[in-house]
């Protein structure tokens, strides 16, 4: 179980996780609290997706509405709850142009209870510790708050490289992570300047990078400073070698 920061713990979230979700309009059983508070008591990953439900960061991407208004085949890479999913959704993105991947259930299983739509939701999640995509499947992929959670640029390479096979040509990858001024190779979690951002989408084949941050620089641990990065990137495919030697011979 991942570890909560100092001065809350599951029950407290869970409570104000249900409060959120309760103006959206769910609502929960008499005992539901002490129910999931059991049943998740060893299984919370990531406490911080919990102390998030209910405020998909998806929208405050600067592309959000750009994206809406293509509604393509889309995959949300590393997709926790499912939060962003359900807020797609909401905005009236088409529901079966949308799906949804992580390596386990845990945190789409606390979407679920948290929601309470498991039966109506259930079809859009694909779990599996390997990337189970075929080449050149979706038109869109998101990517939001996974890069940072990566211990090291090895794990965020292969990330990107996955994601831009799966990608159709000139398919959109667009994200967010939190982002560090400047590199400390010690820190415990291994957060990205931008210009290494950009070096890693660039090598990895996407074009016209766009990248944006959010406010000043704030302090997160030690003596790093943090802060949001959101981006957008244009996949690129080159051809094969035949093409290429077609290309030349008709030349």
């Amino acid at each position: 179980m991942g570890q909560f920061p100092d001065g809350t713990n599951l029950r407290i979230e869970l409570v104000k996780a249900m409060d959120r979700l309760e103006h959206f309009g769910v609502t929960y059983p008499s005992g539901y609290l002490e129910e999931l508070a059991v049943k998740h008591s060893s299984r919370v990953n990531y406490p911080r997706v919990l102390m998030r439900i209910g405020e998909p960061r998806i929208r405050r991407h600067p592309y959000y509405n750009t994206i809406l208004e293509r509604g393509s085949d889309l995959l949300d890479c590393g997709c926790g709850t499912g939060d962003d999913i359900r807020a797609l959704i909401k905005d009236g993105y088409p529901r079966d142009k949308i799906k949804g991947f992580d390596i386990d259930w845990n945190s789409i299983n606390i979407g679920y209870d948290l929601y309470r739509d498991r039966e109506s939701m259930h079809d859009l999640f694909v779990v599996s510790k390997k990337f189970p995509f075929a080449n050149k499947t979706f038109d869109a992929v998101y990517s939001g708050n996974v890069l940072h959670t990566m211990k090291d640029r090895r794990k965020i390479s292969d990330y990107l490289i996955n994601v831009h096979k799966v990608l159709r040509d000139g398919g959109i990858l667009f994200g967010s992570t939190l982002g560090t001024e400047s590199h400390i190779p010690s820190a415990r979690r291994k957060l990205l300047t931008e210009n290494e951002l950009r070096h890693l989408l660039e090598g990895t084949g996407f074009k016209n990078i766009e990248i944006k941050t959010d406010g000043r620089w704030k302090k997160s641990g030690g003596k790093r400073r943090s802060k949001w990065m959101h981006w957008i990137g244009i996949g690129t495919f080159k051809q094969d070698a035949g093409d290429q030697k077609g290309k030349r011979e008709t030349g």
